[in-house]
């Protein structure tokens, strides 16, 4: 008898290879804009335009919440005094008309809440 020496038929198979890049930012590399262009050659311009809106819209944005941080405080700041000296004046007016009790309402309900956001900041 004879033995086989030969070595195993050796199987055939096909591979696929993908190549992908993955970029950051507003405007791709210039071979991926190249590519682009291939397709269409209005991609890379619409492309740089969409860019350019969408660094407008970030701007506006960031100029927006720059003047909220400011504004808001201030805002609270002014409506605060008003709350204050109008819960003063209404007392005021109360007890010129006779009712000394009822003066005491307004001043709680104007102060309370200063005294309450006071408190609040000398505790953090």
């Amino acid at each position: 008898m004879r033995q086989n020496n030969s070595k195993p038929p050796i199987k055939k198979s096909a591979s696929i290879i993908q190549q992908s890049s993955i970029y950051q930012g507003p405007v791709p590399d210039p071979v991926i804009l190249q590519k682009f262009k291939e397709i269409d050659s209005s991609y890379p311009d619409r492309i740089f335009k969409m860019a350019e809106g969408h660094a407008k819209a970030a701007d506006k944005e960031r100029n927006r919440a720059s003047f909220a941080m400011v504004a808001i405080p201030i805002i609270g700041q002014i409506l605060t005094f008003l709350l204050g000296i109008s819960s003063l004046a209404l007392s005021a007016f109360l007890i010129i008309k006779g009712f000394p009790i009822a003066s005491i309402i307004p001043l709680i309900a104007g102060f309370s809440p200063i005294l309450i956001e006071a408190i609040k900041k000398i505790r953090k």
